[in-house]
């Protein structure tokens, strides 16, 4: 298994609360929530933004954002959005993930696998 680990919680703070991770060739992606936590969305798409001949889009100009769900681990509830710490899996359902939040966040932690 090839794994990638990601530290989110500045982007979180700096963002107004919203962070981004790119999920393009992993497999699934687990996200930990830790510490004091309003509401949390999990939101994705496809959608770069790109322009086709001038650009391949990125993460930065991504657009076109839905809601889509993640499996707590603890309870095996599937939710699209969470109050509250914990460990959340995301199997690939699209290029970009993004979290927003309603709060402050502790740390927000980010591990994308490959399994090869």
């Amino acid at each position: 298994m090839l794994a990638q680990y990601l530290d989110l919680t500045e982007q979180y703070a700096e963002n107004n609360n919203i962070a981004f991770f790119e999920t393009s060739n992993y497999d699934y992606a687990l996200v930990q929530i830790i510490g004091s936590v309003d509401l949390n969305y999990f939101l994705s798409t496809l959608d770069s933004n790109a322009i086709t001949s001038v650009s391949d889009g990125s993460i930065v100009s991504s657009t076109n954002y839905v809601g889509t769900g993640a499996t707590d681990l603890s309870t095996g509830a599937f939710g699209s959005s969470v109050s509250g710490s914990g460990i959340f899996r995301f199997d690939v359902v699209g290029r970009y993930i993004q979290i927003q939040g309603e709060g402050p966040i502790g740390k927000l932690l980010v591990m994308l696998a490959k399994i090869s």
